[in-house]
């Protein structure tokens, strides 16, 4: 996934809309420079025109998209869901979008933590290397997210461990994370924890090639995540994550802005940082905090 810069901004829009004005909110992301994540709805699947026409405006505007599978998967890490020949066609769909746009689809693993952990982890491990045989996807493309609340399947840990086990991708929801740290009451400092995270995740050889990344500012419980909101009206540090990010051996990233609301702007904004942290000395970067 050859780009310009190491890292790549690009924002979202709204899942009910995707297939009828998908290319108009492109077009506002092409405006600000920004790449564009597709959200799907209930509709799991997009008919090979639609996709024809996204890859013909991508081809056209040179800029990164994505896509982001609906949010309703608690089937994919099920093993005791009714119907597992639905749970499997998501997977399916997934990866035939992979291979036609061969660009990253953002998958969630899974809804609730099932009573057998380790049963469900390699539930899901071989299902998703059936699924990548049978359909020729290089798993690279199936980028699978890690959740945002201890009660849900798909934490870092497992998500990293899904990734070694069948070569797949990551989405690395940073506020995910961050919402869970902030849940535990750590007095380690975030960016140091984030720190450590990306040293792991950049052993992978692909990852380290591209990984692909969603931030926003985001509201959280005792539970963990509980909302996305604005960066200007959320406790999220923006700065410290974007600058671990850059010091990072990370090759390549698509940063997908995930703000609850005006996605653009807030996107904008953190593209105008990212050029700005990237053109400073490593030890200027970090006087900033001072």
């Amino acid at each position: 996934m050859p780009q310009e810069n190491r890292f790549t901004v690009a924002t979202s829009g709204r899942p009910s809309n995707i297939k009828y004005n998908y290319q108009a909110q492109w077009e506002v992301g092409n405006s600000y420079g920004l790449g564009y994540e597709a959200p799907l709805g209930k509709n799991i699947s997009l008919m090979e025109e639609t996709l024809q026409r996204m890859k013909q405006i991508r081809s056209g505007l040179g800029l990164p998209i994505s896509i982001h599978m609906p949010y309703f998967t608690a089937c994919l890490s099920n093993y005791a869901y009714r119907d597992q020949s639905r749970a499997e066609s998501y997977l399916v769909e997934a990866a035939r979008m992979a291979k036609f746009l061969s660009c990253p689809v953002v998958i969630h693993p899974g809804g609730k933590r099932l009573p057998d952990h380790g049963k469900q982890l390699q539930f899901t491990i071989d299902r998703i290397n059936k699924i990548v045989e049978e359909t020729g996807v290089d798993p690279k493309f199936l980028c699978f997210e890690n959740m945002g609340k201890f009660s849900s399947f798909g934490n870092l840990s497992e998500i990293s461990m899904i990734a070694y086990e069948t070569g797949c991708g990551i989405c690395f929801d940073i506020s995910h994370s961050w919402a869970i740290h902030r849940a535990e009451e750590k007095e380690e400092p975030f960016e140091l924890w984030l720190r450590r995270a990306l040293n792991v995740l950049c052993d992978f050889s692909w990852l380290k090639e591209y990984l692909h990344i969603h931030i926003s500012g985001m509201t959280w419980d005792n539970r963990g995540e509980v909302e996305h909101q604005r960066f200007l009206e959320s406790e999220f540090p923006l700065l410290p994550v974007l600058i671990e990010l850059i010091d990072s051996n990370l090759e390549s990233s698509t940063i997908v802005v995930e703000s609850d609301k005006k996605k653009f702007r807030d996107a904008r904004d953190v593209k105008i940082l990212v050029r700005y942290l990237e053109e400073l000395p490593i030890e200027e970067r970090h006087t900033l905090f001072e």
